[in-house]
């Protein structure tokens, strides 16, 4: 079928975003070395969170083993926004997005694609969170904020997170093992006030 017959078909047209998605998706696999990282798309009816990312921990007879300590990214991408004057980038984030990766339970990051550059951002959202409270106590009662993206995601950056997010797995694997749930009638009962 030549080119031009398509344009009488009524056919999905092509979404710039996702072709982006596509391309900061495919770039950022093979920065998370595949002996320590286990990559999970979050594929079905994603609400913010991309990728849950699983750390793999080699034992002393040099074998590794899955953790189940688990990051999620937000990844973002551009072609178009152009670096701010102090070299950062900025986008925008909306509270329900911040929420949702704050309520996630274990480390979430947002990642940030600059394609003109080919190079990776990141910044914590528990980070992100704390720099908005010291603006505004109030910050979740706004749309919107400007996250400014200005460490690069490099081998010392996937080191600390992997570092942090085994940390925090650790202390919430000895919490598990030590809550004690009441029960009524052999029905537990919540741990949580509301």
């Amino acid at each position: 079928m030549k080119r031009s017959k398509f344009d009488d078909l009524h056919l999905p047209k092509v979404n710039l975003n996702e072709n982006l998605e596509t391309i900061s998706s495919n770039y950022f696999r093979p920065l998370l070395d595949v002996n320590k990282f286990e990559v999970r798309s979050e594929t079905v009816r994603d609400k913010g969170i991309d990728f849950h990312i699983e750390l793999k921990s080699e034992q002393s007879n040099g074998g590794s083993v899955y953790t189940n300590f688990r990051f999620a990214v937000q990844l973002k991408a551009t072609n178009s926004i152009e670096a701010n004057v102090d070299g950062t980038f900025s986008i925008q984030i909306e509270s329900s997005n911040i929420n949702y990766l704050l309520n996630n339970g274990m480390p979430s990051f947002y990642v940030f694609y600059h394609i003109p550059t080919r190079v990776f951002y990141y910044e914590s959202a528990n980070n992100f969170v704390l720099d908005l409270q010291k603006k505004n106590t109030d910050w979740g009662k706004q749309e919107k904020h400007s996250l400014r993206f200005f460490k690069m995601l490099d081998d010392v950056a996937l080191t600390e997170i992997y570092q942090e997010t085994f940390d925090k797995g650790i202390l919430f694997s000895q919490l598990n093992q030590h809550l004690k749930f009441a029960t009524a009638n052999g029905i537990p009962t919540s741990v949580l006030p509301w």
